[in-house]
């Protein structure tokens, strides 16, 4: 059995409850939990895609016709003398190789991540490889402070985050399917798949920010620190098989627990956020399932659900 510290912890401070509550507890938790884990590697492979107008900026021009801002952008990436619609076609051609090491490393990666998935500790799994590309990310922001320009350097980097984004995705549908019963995978997975668009816009909007504010070194650092975090809570708190804390397959409480009024709890969710949250940010919709969380254990009456 391999249940991890954070829930032996919580565990020995709570009172035991009736299997199909902690079952349903449970099933919401590890829902939250991959989602955000599967959200913070999108988010870090995005961080590219918004520094590359710092990397290599739109040349401007004054009056006369002559650009003010040939020096902008960082080398290797402003490189070239040959300028089409604002853009130095050299330094765009060594962006596009970032993309090309990326996707290529990643393409191969995937080959093999499914099978040591299989074969590992699917939590130690999952946390190793969000670490490697919090890793990546701070190696990539470094080039910054330390001056780096060799395009090889940020070749090899993009190739080995590549590598580790592979860890991802087979690991958090693995655990998923641990976690739900065959009748409520459609819903669920439904759900929880939000996490791609909700981890493309953190990944946009904070390097944004951060750049806005500061330097594009840190517009990996950041990210590459809420990655570390939540690397973090997987290790201490992601409970891979429902029998490693003495509850049964989801299927045999089938009939007994259901997810469903849970998720029916949007409209009482939604009309508590326009009532008590003036939050515009996409940043908020992250915590949406932790407050499914909140919501299905505290406040069924107030909601006009009751899941038994």
């Amino acid at each position: 059995m391999d249940v991890p510290l954070g829930i032996r912890l919580v565990d020995s401070c709570g009172h035991p409850a009736p299997t199909n509550t902690r079952m349903r507890r449970y099933q919401l938790w590890i829902t939250f939990l991959t989602f955000l884990t599967y959200m913070t590697y999108h988010m870090s492979r995005k961080i590219t895609s918004v520094v590359k107008t710092e990397l290599n900026p739109k040349i401007e021009y004054n009056s006369h016709g002559d650009p003010i801002n040939m020096d902008s952008g960082w080398a290797p990436f402003n490189a070239g003398d040959d300028i089409v619609d604002g853009i130095r076609t050299q330094g765009k051609n060594n962006l596009g190789l970032l993309d090309t090491s990326f996707l290529f490393a990643y393409a191969i990666g995937m080959f093999f991540s499914g099978h040591l998935g299989d074969r590992s500790n699917l939590r130690l799994f999952l946390t190793t490889g969000m670490f490697g590309c919090a890793l990546m990310c701070f190696l990539f922001g470094l080039a910054y402070f330390t001056k780096i320009h060799e395009l090889w350097y940020f070749l090899l980097i993009q190739a080995v985050s590549g590598f580790f984004q592979t860890t991802g995705w087979p690991s958090v549908v693995a655990v998923m399917g641990k976690w739900s019963p065959k009748g409520k995978r459609g819903l669920l997975m439904g759900i929880w798949n939000s996490h791609t668009s909700v981890g493309n816009i953190l990944g946009t909007v904070i390097p944004a920010a951060v750049m806005a504010s500061s330097n594009w070194g840190w517009a990996f650092f950041v990210p590459g620190f809420i990655v570390v975090f939540i690397a973090l809570l997987v290790y201490f708190f992601l409970v891979v098989y429902p029998q490693d804390v003495g509850l049964p397959h989801p299927d045999v409480l089938v009939s007994d627990i259901d997810l469903a009024p849970c998720f029916s709890a949007r409209a009482c969710l939604c009309s508590a956020v326009l009532m008590h949250m003036d939050c515009k940010l996409p940043v908020c919709y992250v915590f949406l399932p932790l407050v499914y969380l909140y919501c299905c254990d505290c406040f069924g009456s107030a909601c006009s659900f009751n899941p038994q």
